[in-house]
């Protein structure tokens, strides 16, 4: 028989639909306005008070400068009107200290001393808190796993899809910088065993991962290294950008393998194939990453975990043999409310479909490689 009928294809097909960005619709992402003092102590000012401040220091960088005449202070919004002596003083105190060519470094100089607004627009930089995250969902479909016994030599099933999706949206970005946007994903932990009455088991295995070695290990689409895959899975924003980006990035995963109904390792086709039990779960993040710097900003983290337990009786007739005893439902993905750090084996090669191995264990006997890992 051929080994490589009992080879599966880990990942399913997807959908590939995707919602394309668009700049400066809607409404605008949030900006955040850092209070901070050069080589000081920053000072902690309510939102009302750095308005009030901030207004008041704009009003006298580019208001007429004083008059001297009775009674009268251009720009009359700087208060309620006094009386004309105080105008006057009022008037002499600020024209005796700014001059019309220093008033402007003079007011910005003191807004910097108090901790006011540091910048009128976004800083020049990307970080996790400009990034707004409109919506995300993760589910797994509440589909029960599909059995397919239409060969002779090989049992299929599919199971159902883990889907995620998230709006987001991005802010201007003011220097020459590339950002992606897109989903990583990492397994850590799997389980995946056939087996052949009291003959012994096949077993998918990740050495690295069995052993302890890892953590995790990357369930990339093995090309486009660290992400999950390059179309539905990420967005690529090119700055400088003028207006803020809105887009979706999603993606979808399930398991669709082959197992032989005979033992692997054997020359004969008889069907000895009596239970499949499988047990994975997987880390997902939604990441922002600079292509530049290799900065890498984590704006969500996903637990989801996917079971099945096929009971087989390979002396009935083909297409009667297998039935599904657990689960008919999976859990509900999970949502993190505190971001885990991405796994470094999750950021580099090799991949999970590269890395594994199939294995026979014989009940009597030595294990035995059957496929060896790709790498």
């Amino acid at each position: 028989m051929t080994i490589a009928a009992a080879a599966g294809s880990r990942r399913g097909s997807s959908q590939r639909e995707r919602e394309r960005g668009t700049e400066g619709e809607g409404t605008s992402c949030k900006l955040l306005l850092t209070l901070t003092r050069e080589n000081s102590p920053a000072i902690s000012l309510p939102p009302h008070s750095q308005l009030f401040y901030f207004t008041f220091f704009l009003i006298l960088a580019f208001s007429p400068r004083p008059s001297t005449s009775p009674g009268t202070w251009p720009g009359t919004m700087l208060g309620a009107d006094v009386a004309p002596g105080r105008q006057l003083q009022r008037a002499g105190l600020i024209d005796s200290i700014l001059s019309s060519r220093e008033r402007l470094p003079f007011i910005l100089k003191f807004a910097a001393a108090m901790g006011c607004i540091n910048s009128l627009v976004c800083k020049p930089r990307v970080c996790r808190e400009s990034i707004c995250l409109k919506e995300l969902s993760a589910t797994i479909d509440d589909t029960p796993t599909v059995i397919d016994e239409s060969s002779d030599i090989v049992l299929r099933y599919r199971t159902p899809y883990f889907r995620a999706t998230a709006r987001v949206c991005v802010p201007p970005i003011l220097r020459a910088e590339t950002w992606v946007v897109g989903w990583i994903q990492a397994c850590n932990y799997m389980e995946f065993y056939n087996t052949y009455g009291e003959l012994g088991m096949s077993s998918w295995e990740l050495p690295d991962l069995r052993d302890g070695h890892i953590s995790a290990i990357s369930d990339s689409d093995g090309v486009n290294y660290p992400w999950y895959g390059n179309s539905t899975e990420t967005y690529t924003i090119v700055g400088p950008t003028k207006r803020e980006v809105r887009f979706t990035v999603s993606m979808n995963d399930n398991f669709y393998p082959s197992i032989t109904w005979a033992v692997p390792v054997s020359r004969s086709n008889t069907a000895q194939l009596t239970s499949i039990m499988r047990d994975q779960s997987f880390t997902t993040w939604l990441v922002a990453s600079n292509t530049g710097t290799g900065e890498v900003i984590v704006l969500q983290t996903i637990k989801w975990r996917m079971k099945l337990h096929i009971a087989v009786d390979p002396s009935k007739a083909l297409g009667e043999r297998a039935m599904l005893l657990e689960p008919i439902e999976q859990e509900t993905p999970l949502i993190l409310s505190k971001n885990e750090p991405i796994a470094p084996n999750a950021l580099r090669k090799p991949n999970a479909n590269d890395a594994q191995v199939l294995m026979w264990r014989p009940s009597v006997g030595q294990p035995e490689v059957v496929i060896p890992p790709k790498i």
